[in-house]
């Protein structure tokens, strides 16, 4: 009889350790724990060990059997050492095996990420440029909160920056055309250009006393000298050389000629995109 008591007592601790009810008598767990919701006075919920940071840093047992642990950090006291070193703020805190990591995930409505994910997710929104009323309702919301009226902001092909410009807004392009202004202030070599060039002069020649044929022209300088005789019938002896007389060349003195010269360029804008890694660009929206 002291037999058959003791092995139903031993079937009983097997069943209670393999499944632990509190406040059930039916655990769906191994540790199953319901509360009274409907007990105003009663407080329901777990409270894990809570613990100051110095008290953990000083602890030496922490190892691989007590991977998944989680305690509840109180203050910020004490030095970080090599497991704790990630403990930078109060709360939650699950132990990994080798350091302590906290199970807080900060994230606001409207915090921007990058990543390769292709599409929504976790209530991160894609930037496509896609209109707010496709979102769900709670995102559509959000995102009309933050300022996105009719579509959310298109990231293809764009850069984040601060600009004090609308946030959300896309401005400028990824290519530029450049203008004289945007020359630099350069003196180009000397060059050398052909001083007989194509081009001609109109000259006016006159002769005194008149009824003189030009034979030579001499040109020094600026002095013009002309040699001439006398024309028959003229009056004067007949072909008598070497009278002088005063002649003029009316050639505009001195002057200039305009040259255009072309650059060979048309003006085609250039690519200034450095460069970059594709990623996906996404907001936080909620779901």
């Amino acid at each position: 009889m002291k037999n058959i008591i003791l092995l139903c007592l031993i079937l009983s601790f097997t069943t209670l350790f393999a499944q632990v009810g509190v406040g059930t008598t039916d655990p769906k767990a191994t540790l199953d724990i319901e509360g009274n919701p409907t007990v105003t006075t009663q407080t329901d919920g777990i409270i894990p060990p809570r613990i100051s940071r110095s008290a953990l840093i000083n602890k030496t047992g922490y190892g691989a059997d007590q991977e998944g642990t989680i305690i509840y950090v109180t203050n910020l006291s004490g030095v970080n050492n090599a497991q704790t070193n990630n403990i930078t703020k109060i709360g939650y805190y699950y132990f990994d095996g080798t350091v302590w990591n906290s199970m807080t995930f900060d994230k606001d409505y409207g915090d921007i990420k990058q990543g390769f994910q292709t599409s929504d997710h976790n209530g991160w929104v894609l930037l496509d440029g896609r209109a707010v009323t496709s979102l769900t309702a709670s995102q559509i919301t959000r995102a009309i909160s933050l300022g996105f009226g009719t579509n959310l902001p298109d990231a293809t092909n764009a850069f984040l920056v601060q600009n004090g410009t609308g946030l959300g807004s896309v401005s400028s392009s990824n290519t530029k055309t450049i203008t004289q202004a945007n020359l630099p202030n350069y003196n180009l070599p000397a060059g050398t250009t052909s001083s007989d060039g194509l081009h001609s002069h109109t000259n006016n020649v006159t002769n005194t006393p008149g009824n003189f044929t030009l034979l030579r022209l001499s040109i020094t300088g600026q002095s013009v000298t002309g040699e001439f005789f006398d024309q028959p019938g003229s009056g004067f002896e007949p072909n008598i050389f070497n009278n002088t007389g005063t002649l003029t060349i009316d050639d505009g003195g001195d002057h200039s000629h305009s040259v255009n010269v072309s650059s060979g360029g048309s003006g085609t804008g250039f690519d200034i995109t450095p460069r970059s890694l594709s990623v996906n660009t996404f907001i936080f929206l909620g779901n």
